[in-house]
């Protein structure tokens, strides 16, 4: 006669306690259910798997070498189980970094909302400053999809994960009054690298991130001013004489508080990414593919900031160094 998978799932329980008592406790089953469960499982099988002791039970050589089998067949159905618990939650975990999250997944919510009444959004942003947090947060299952802008023209790869470049955005330098000469004409890097820099330093340092523009021209600039607050960052920019690289997107930022203005570079000024990380081979998520979908959207809406790249998923893109995420 087959065995029951509850008779397994008995089996398991017992197995991992060394308890029939708790076992039955966290099965919500009587004690002489669970006992009588494991009788009928060693009599189908012809080996006792268990001996009683002090404390509780002990596997037999038999039943230890039945339970390395069973535990991982059960973790994987109760991973299963769980999984699809969260996919009919309607619950939805996007994982972002803080810039990304204020100007590329904040603007879409709204819309996403409306065509998703009942969906429950997480924004997760705590701790996102590098590729290797992202990784950690989509494969343990934190977050289901993340969505990063990314500082940097390294390579990186990742077995697991898909790294899709859903737009690209441009870096501009801008100027607060007190550099209205620069107002006019266009001026190569070399000529505003005598000008002082103000930083803005996130999860990652932009500062390094000025340091690779000026070296590739044989330039160096240090900024001369940091912060991680964009309030203060915003005054000293329009309040000193200061010059800021900042990427294009920001300009909504800036908008509303006036005396900016964007310096013409006739050297060219790099461009970068903006990612969709998911979970190589996850199961498929209608939610997930609606966010996509809700973003790309958004990029192609505000053609005036972004380009977009791979509007249908396309090719994956392995882009930036992990330590260059804004």
């Amino acid at each position: 006669m087959p065995i029951s998978f509850d008779a397994y799932r008995m089996f398991y329980y017992v197995g991992k306690y060394k308890n029939i008592t708790k076992a039955a406790s966290e099965l919500f089953l009587s004690q002489s259910t669970v006992s009588r469960g494991l009788q009928s499982l060693e009599y189908s099988l012809g080996c006792r798997l268990f001996e009683r002791t002090q404390h509780g039970v002990a596997f037999t050589a038999e039943g230890e070498a039945l339970y390395s089998y069973v535990s991982a067949g059960c973790d994987q159905i109760f991973r299963g189980e769980e999984r699809i618990q969260q996919m009919m939650s309607r619950i939805l975990r996007i994982g972002v970094s803080d810039f990304a999250s204020n100007l590329f997944v904040m603007p879409v919510l709204d819309e996403f909302y409306k065509e998703n009444p009942t969906v429950k959004l997480e924004i997760v942003s705590r701790g996102f400053n590098s590729y290797a947090a992202v990784f950690d947060s989509l494969l343990s299952g934190k977050t289901d999809l993340a969505c990063v802008a990314a500082a940097s023209p390294e390579k990186l790869s990742h077995d697991d994960i898909d790294i899709v470049s859903a737009a690209v955005y441009r870096d501009i330098i801008i100027a607060g009054e007190n550099c209205a000469e620069l107002k006019t004409g266009s001026y190569s890097l070399e000529e505003l690298s005598r000008y002082p820099f103000a930083s803005l330093v996130t999860g990652s340092t932009s500062t390094s991130f000025l340091d690779i523009l000026f070296k590739q021209y044989n330039l160096l600039v240090t900024p001369e001013f940091e912060t991680d607050s964009i309030e203060m960052f915003i005054s000293i920019v329009r309040k000193g004489r200061y010059l800021a690289l900042i990427p294009e997107f920001f300009k909504d930022i800036f908008s509303g508080e006036g005396q900016f203005f964007e310096v013409s570079v006739h050297d060219e000024l790099p461009s970068h990414n903006i990612n969709i990380l998911t979970v190589r081979n996850a199961p498929r998520s209608i939610l997930k593919e609606a966010f996509v979908a809700r973003l790309r959207q958004y990029i192609r809406s505000r053609a005036d900031l972004f380009s977009e790249t791979n509007p249908d998923g396309g090719e994956r893109k392995n882009t930036p160094d992990p330590e260059y995420i804004i």
